[in-house]
């Protein structure tokens, strides 16, 4: 939803068919994400099917009961919201090398989202979050005391590829490839991620040993690098 709201849309239809998000009317201020959603299927050549929606805006989780108001009109039903477009959030901690330095850790987050957001960006978007808050307990103090002097400042989150370690350097035995993965690239002179970034996929394939898999792998530890392959 592009507007404060609340939103009003409707959706009707008539004849055998099914039903999808995607055939929901709506104004330039709404925009349906998952489209393909099946909504129903109407069986009969006389079937009629009419429905309004009412689309808010909120946070998190709320059940129904929160949001009924206290008179419902007739033919009203009241549905329990998921506002938060984030489904799914994981994280692993694990040890690794760096050059000649072994007591590193690497911070390995899964988010997926609904597709309303990009992971990246509902990252970024917490990173706000809790900064604010982080400041406001800096910024707490005793009754009486002078308010300590506040300086905005801009907040930037940099991909790890950048930064005072070059990944670049990091050689390609003490990333997480396989050893078929590992011994195709280093016959071929492919000793650091530098070297990996520096080819684009087509010529990586045309290396013997190097397929689909071999190319996940690649991709995946780049990746956890800031690293991209170079384009085709």
């Amino acid at each position: 939803m592009h507007s404060d709201g609340p939103e009003t849309v409707t959706f009707e239809a008539k004849g055998e068919q099914a039903l999808k998000a995607g055939d929901i009317k709506t104004s330039s201020q709404l925009e349906i994400i998952n489209k393909d959603l099946h909504i129903a299927t109407l069986t009969k050549k006389d079937a009629r099917f009419s429905i309004e929606l009412t689309v808010e805006r909120g946070v998190g989780y709320k059940a129904k009961e929160d949001l009924s108001p206290q008179r419902v009109e007739s033919g009203v039903i009241i549905l329990d919201a998921i506002f938060t477009p984030i489904r799914k959030v994981s994280y692993n901690v694990e040890n690794m090398r760096v050059g000649t330095e072994t007591d590193y850790n690497r911070l390995i987050m899964n988010i997926e989202t609904d597709g309303t957001i990009s992971p990246r960006d509902s990252f970024q978007k917490g990173l706000d979050i809790l900064l604010g808050q982080l400041g406001e307990l800096k910024s707490f103090r005793e009754k009486g005391e002078q308010a300590p002097e506040v300086v905005e400042t801009d907040v930037v989150v940099e991909d790890r590829g950048s930064g005072d370690t070059d990944y670049r350097q990091i050689a390609v035995e003490d990333v997480k490839l396989s050893r078929h993965t590992l011994n195709a690239l280093t016959k071929n002179d492919i000793k650091t991620l530098g070297n990996l970034a520096e080819r684009t996929e087509m010529e990586l394939r045309e290396i013997e040993g190097v397929g689909d898999k071999a190319i996940q792998e690649i991709h995946r530890e780049l990746g956890n690098f800031g690293l991209l392959l170079k384009e085709d």
